[in-house]
């Protein structure tokens, strides 16, 4: 249920999130002249393309995070899908048979 969430959060929060940082990477913006100017570039359009970069390290250190803490690693192997109970199931034509004895 939380993933069918996170799909349109994402679509409704995406563009405020670059208009946010849409004027920092303007022409006279405050992110106009270092690294990640040198990187995206300047102008209209590059907030997205900031954004995308940021939430694209983020995901890979989780990943590499996630990938050394090795209870979460392995947590496939050790939470089971489902607890299987084995229930003897009687046929019918065994319990007949027990009655005829």
């Amino acid at each position: 249920m939380v993933t069918q969430f996170t799909g349109p959060l994402a679509m409704i929060s995406a563009a405020p999130l670059a208009s946010l940082i849409e004027p920092w990477l303007a022409e006279d913006g405050l992110l106009s002249t270092g690294i990640v100017a040198k990187i995206v570039g300047v102008g209209k359009g590059r907030g997205l393309c900031l954004l995308f970069l940021i939430l694209a390290s983020l995901l890979i250190a989780v990943s590499g995070v996630t990938f050394y803490y090795p209870r979460l690693r392995n947590l496939e192997d050790e939470i089971p899908d489902a607890i299987v109970v084995k229930q003897e199931v009687e046929d019918s034509t065994d319990t007949e048979i027990k009655k005829k004895k």
